[in-house]
């Protein structure tokens, strides 16, 4: 096991970042926002939260466009970026409580 898989292994638990069957989507091989092949794993929340959407398993697959380089891409567009964000809290809120968001992520985005 490469070092890469085994610290993604320690932190989410899962051995392959397409193992990680995110809250807001069940399709891990296709681009979240255009439906391309995936070709990077975007993590919703970054910094200090990363470690937590990695956990909680906040995250969605993308195409390079659509993750860094496009016009529009999350890396780029808060707009998408926070309508992400929304649609993350929505799934989590699925099986979890509000509070229990809170506690974790520290902000509504709702």
């Amino acid at each position: 096991m490469t070092a890469l898989k085994e610290v993604w292994k320690d932190i989410s638990g899962f051995e392959n970042s397409h193992e990680a069957v995110a809250q807001t989507t069940d399709d891990m091989e296709h681009c979240y926002l255009c439906g391309r092949p995936r070709e990077c794993v975007h993590h919703i929340f970054f910094g200090p939260l990363r470690h937590i959407a990695d956990k909680l398993r906040l995250v969605v697959p993308l195409c390079n466009d659509c993750h860094m380089f496009g016009r529009n891409a999350v890396h780029q567009n808060r707009g998408i970026d926070l309508e992400l964000k929304r649609t993350a809290q929505l799934r989590y809120e699925e099986t979890h409580s509000r509070e229990d968001w809170f506690e974790k992520i520290g902000r509504n985005y709702l």
